[in-house]
């Protein structure tokens, strides 16, 4: 029964965000890389936020600059950015790692 559900599983015959069996290295590959560059960026993101965390609470430019670089923030994007930023800076929270993540997920959804 198994083996039946492993030879059809890439016959679905409709949309799916499962690849055929012949692709499945491929897909693992790229998404591995794909994951990876994420990573990376989410640290390098986190890392600028930790470190600008003084100056984005007191609400200086330098530091607001510093994070929107950090994360790839396109020019036309940056007004949207500011206003979620300046929204999550507002939001209570428990305690600092998690003034950290806030804004860190904020910067990942509207950066590059």
């Amino acid at each position: 029964m198994l083996a039946q559900l492993v030879l059809v599983a890439g016959c679905a015959g409709e949309a799916s965000h499962v690849p055929p069996l012949w692709q499945l290295p491929g897909a693992a590959i790229g998404a591995a890389a794909s994951n990876a560059a994420y990573a990376a960026r989410r640290a390098r993101v986190r890392a600028a936020v930790e470190a600008s965390l003084p100056g984005l609470l007191a609400r200086r430019p330098d530091a607001t600059e510093s994070v929107l670089s950090a994360a790839r923030i396109a020019p036309d994007r940056r007004a949207e950015a500011i206003a979620a930023l300046d929204a999550e800076l507002m939001r209570p929270v428990a305690d600092r790692a998690a003034r950290i993540e806030g804004i860190t997920v904020v910067l990942m959804v509207h950066g590059a």
